[in-house]
C-alpha cells in the first residue's frame, strides 16, 4: 500500500524486485529511461579487452576519478601496487616544479680568471648549472622544440626524427659573446661540473653538463649500390673519430660499437632509402662540453692554449668567483618547458637529472637528496607515500611500484595548484603529440581528448626467448563526451611480447581504455 491507501501496479512491484537482483549481483540499472549504469557498459567492454588471451597472465588496475565530486567512477585492484614505468615521471615533474616554481631559468655562465688590456684572459670557466638543454633547442617563442620519436630513444626504435634546431646554439652563443666581450685569447678552458655529483648509468651519465642530451646524433645515407654510406654527425665536432663501415644494399640494418672516444658504424643501408639517424651515448660529459666550447671559441677566432681533446682540468676550477671578470651567459627556457619536453617524449636522462637538481636546490649534491625533497613536495600535495617504492626519478628501477589511486591523488591534487595550466600542458595528448602521437585508433572520438604520461618497461625472458612487458601504463586527465573531465590512472603488468611491434600494439589496447572512458563517462 502507498502512504495514499492505493496498490502499487505488479509490473512495478517486479522492476523494483529486478532492480535489487541486479544490483545485488553488481550490476546497475538507471531506471529513468531504461538505460544502464555507464560503469557497467565500461566494465562490459574493459572486461572484454581484457580477456584476449595476451593478457592471460597478466594483471591490471584502473581507476577512473570524477574530480568535481570526488566520486570514483570505476575502481579495478586500484589499492594494489603496480609497475609503473615512466609514469613515475609525473611525481618527478610535478615535484620539481613545486620545489623550483615552473617559472625557473637555469642560468649558465662563463668567467675569466683574469683579463688584461690587450684581451688575454687566464682560464675560461663554464659553470654549469644542470640545464638539460644548453640552449640547443630553443625556439624563439621561448618555447622549447621536440619530435614524436625523439632522439634519446633511436636505438631502441631503430631510428628517430631529429629537431632542426642547432645543439651548439648555447655554446655558439657563449663563445660569441666572450669575443664580444673584447677576449682574443685564453689559457685552458675548464667546466665546473661541482653543482652536483656526476654518475655513471648504464644508460646515460647523470651530469650538471648536458649538451644534445649528451648523444651525438649520427646520420646515415645510403650511397651509390654496392658502395659505402655517407655518415655525418652532430654536433660536428672531431672529438669523436668514426669509423665507417656502412654500405648500400637491399635492405638496412646497422650496428654501432664504440671504444672509448672511437665509434665504428657497420652494416648496410637500402638503396634509395631515407636517411636513418642513430646515436651514441657521451660517456665523458664535461670533457665532450669543453671540446665543443673550445672548438666554438676558434671558431670565433679566439686563440686557445690548450687542447681540446684532452680531460677536464678540475684542479684549475676556483674556489670562489669573486675576483673572476664575467664574460658571457645563457639562460634556459622556464622549467615549465623543461619538463613539457620530459613528458611528452618521456626523456630518461632529463628526469633523473630532476632529483639531482632538486638536491641542488637544497645545497645537496646526488639523486637521494634531491629524492628526500620530492617526497617533502608529495607530502604537501597529500599524496599517500605508503602506497608507493620509488627509486629513481624516471622509473627505470626495477624496485618502482605505486598504486592507482596514488597516482589519482597526484592528478587530483595538481589541479588545485597554481602550476597546472603548465603541467596539464605538458602531457602528450592522444593521437595528436609525443609518446601519445601514434597510439590512436582512426577516427578515435577521444583523439585530442586524452592528456596523459605513458609508461613502458620491458625486460627480456631468457626461458620463453621472448620479450616481458613488465608493464605498460597511462595516467592523466579526459575531456569526456560528457563534457566532464575525469581523472584516471591505468596498468596491465607482465604481458608476454616478441618484438617492438607487439608492445606497441600493447599500448594501443591502452589508449583503446581511454576511448572508452571517454564515451562512457
Amino acid at each position: 500500500m502507498r502512504s495514499d491507501g492505493t496498490k502499487r501496479p505488479l509490473a512495478y512491484i517486479l522492476a523494483i524486485m529486478v532492480a535489487f537482483l541486479l544490483t545485488a549481483s553488481g550490476i546497475w540499472i538507471i531506471m529513468a529511461g531504461g538505460s544502464a549504469d555507464p560503469s557497467d557498459e565500461f566494465l562490459t567492454e574493459f572486461d572484454e579487452l581484457r580477456s584476449k588471451e595476451l593478457y592471460a597472465h597478466s594483471s591490471w588496475g584502473l581507476m577512473v576519478l570524477d574530480p568535481e565530486s570526488n566520486t570514483t567512477l570505476v575502481d579495478v585492484r586500484s589499492g594494489e601496487m603496480f609497475v609503473p614505468g615512466s609514469t613515475t615521471k609525473l611525481f618527478t615533474s610535478a615535484a620539481i616544479m613545486m620545489a623550483l616554481g615552473a617559472d625557473h631559468r637555469f642560468v649558465t655562465p662563463v668567467y675569466a680568471t683574469s683579463m688584461d688590456e690587450n684581451g688575454v684572459a687566464g682560464n675560461v670557466v663554464l659553470v654549469a648549472s644542470g640545464d638539460p638543454n644548453m640552449g640547443g633547442r630553443a625556439l624563439e617563442n621561448g618555447g622549447i622544440n621536440y619530435t614524436d620519436e625523439d632522439h634519446s630513444y633511436a636505438l631502441i626504435q631503430g631510428g628517430c626524427i631529429l629537431v632542426s634546431e642547432d645543439p651548439l646554439a648555447g655554446i655558439d652563443s657563449l663563445a660569441r659573446q666572450i669575443y664580444e666581450s673584447g677576449v682574443r685569447a685564453v689559457g685552458d678552458v675548464v667546466i665546473d661540473d661541482s653543482i652536483f655529483e656526476t654518475v655513471e648509468m648504464e644508460e646515460f651519465v647523470i651530469s650538471p653538463t648536458i649538451i644534445n642530451d649528451n648523444l651525438l646524433d649520427i646520420m646515415v645515407r645510403p650511397g651509390a649500390v654496392d658502395g659505402g654510406a655517407n655518415i655525418t654527425v652532430r654536433p660536428a665536432t672531431d672529438f669523436f673519430t668514426i669509423r665507417n663501415e656502412v654500405v648500400t644494399s637491399d635492405a638496412t640494418d646497422i650496428t654501432i660499437t664504440a671504444s672509448g672516444r672511437d665509434i665504428t658504424v657497420r652494416g648496410q643501408i637500402a638503396e634509395g632509402s631515407g636517411q636513418v639517424n642513430l646515436t651514441h651515448t657521451v660517456r665523458e660529459p664535461a670533457a665532450f662540453a669543453r671540446a665543443l666550447l673550445i672548438e666554438s671559441l676558434e671558431r670565433h677566432e679566439i686563440d686557445v692554449g690548450s687542447d681540446a681533446m684532452g680531460e677536464n682540468p678540475r684542479s684549475l676550477i676556483p674556489s670562489d668567483y669573486e675576483s673572476a671578470v664575467k664574460l658571457a651567459e645563457i639562460k634556459s627556457a622556464p622549467l615549465s618547458e623543461e619538463v613539457k619536453l620530459t613528458l611528452k617524449v618521456s626523456h630518461n636522462l632529463h628526469a633523473e637529472t630532476y632529483l639531482s637538481l632538486m638536491a641542488a636546490s637544497r645545497g645537496g649534491s646526488n639523486s637521494y637528496e634531491g629524492m628526500v625533497v620530492e617526497r617533502e613536495m608529495l607530502e604537501r600535495l597529500g599524496i599517500d607515500l605508503s602506497a608507493m617504492c620509488l627509486s629513481d626519478g624516471m622509473g627505470g628501477a626495477t624496485e618502482d611500484r605505486f598504486t592507482p589511486s596514488a597516482a589519482i591523488q597526484l592528478l587530483k591534487a595538481m589541479m588545485e595548484k597554481e602550476e597546472f595550466e603548465q603541467f596539464f600542458g605538458s602531457l602528450p595528448v592522444l593521437g595528436v603529440d609525443g609518446s601519445l602521437a601514434h597510439s590512436a585508433a582512426d577516427g578515435s572520438p577521444a583523439i585530442g581528448k586524452v592528456h596523459a604520461k605513458t609508461g613502458t618497461r620491458a625486460v627480456y625472458n631468457v626461458l620463453g626467448d621472448t620479450g616481458m612487458a613488465q608493464t605498460k601504463a597511462l595516467a592523466g586527465y579526459i575531456d569526456a563526451a560528457s563534457g566532464k573531465r575525469v581523472v584516471f590512472a591505468l596498468f596491465v603488468n607482465n604481458v608476454m611480447v616478441n618484438d617492438f611491434d607487439d608492445i606497441m600494439a600493447l599500448g594501443n589496447d591502452v589508449a583503446l581504455v581511454t576511448d572508452m572512458i571517454y564515451r562512457h563517462f
